[in-house]
């Protein structure tokens, strides 16, 4: 199996060319897109064909040719009480009920969100297949994932994102490249395994 460091991305490098403070959101809507499909690109033995595609806060760059997500990026909310949200809850039971079925999925895998549920992020194109002690945080490596979307649930207005890395033809990557910046801090990126 290929590690995460074939197709991740030297952010620490790029953050020192740039010569001001750096502000994941403006950079992801310039710079960071060209980058993640730059990267995505070498993943992929077809060409590509990237759409850009907003939903509320979060915007996805999404591959026509596999039928997945390159990233998914935006700035948080807490509208999780919204009713909107609410009605989405038995939506979500649904999809969660047949997912594993759905998809042929194994059960060590749980239906992931790019983007929390909780502060913004959606279904469809936003759901992936996550490994389940990563999801539920019952590991070690699970632990500091859910500290870091807990994190952008106790400061409103991160800039966050989610890149999932792939080396086959499927939509289930085998590592999620996870970003958050919360407002006026450093930004904190980390790569979890997901196979």
């Amino acid at each position: 199996m290929k590690a995460e460091s074939d197709y991740s991305i030297d952010y620490n490098a790029f953050f020192k060319v740039c010569t001001q403070e750096v502000n994941l959101g403006l950079l992801a809507v310039n710079e960071l897109s060209e980058i993640w499909i730059c990267s995505y690109s070498k993943q992929s033995l077809l060409s590509p064909s990237i759409l850009s595609i907003t939903l509320e806060d979060f915007t996805f760059l999404w591959d026509e040719t596999y039928e997945r997500v390159v990233v998914a990026y935006g700035t948080s909310s807490h509208n999780s009480q919204s009713p909107k949200r609410i009605r989405e809850k038995s939506r979500i039971a649904y999809y969660y009920r047949n997912f594993i079925s759905r998809y042929q999925i194994n059960t060590a895998t749980d239906t992931g969100h790019f983007i929390a549920h909780s502060f913004g992020g959606g279904l469809d194109m936003n759901l992936f297949p996550q490994k389940r002690d990563v999801n539920r945080g019952y590991s070690p490596e699970g632990i500091a994932y859910r500290k870091m979307e807990s994190s952008v649930l106790d400061n409103p207005g991160s800039f966050l994102f989610s890149r999932p890395l792939y080396y086959d033809e499927t939509w289930q990557p085998f590592y999620i490249e996870y970003g958050v910046q919360h407002p006026g801090k450093t930004p904190y990126i980390r790569v979890f395994t997901n196979t």
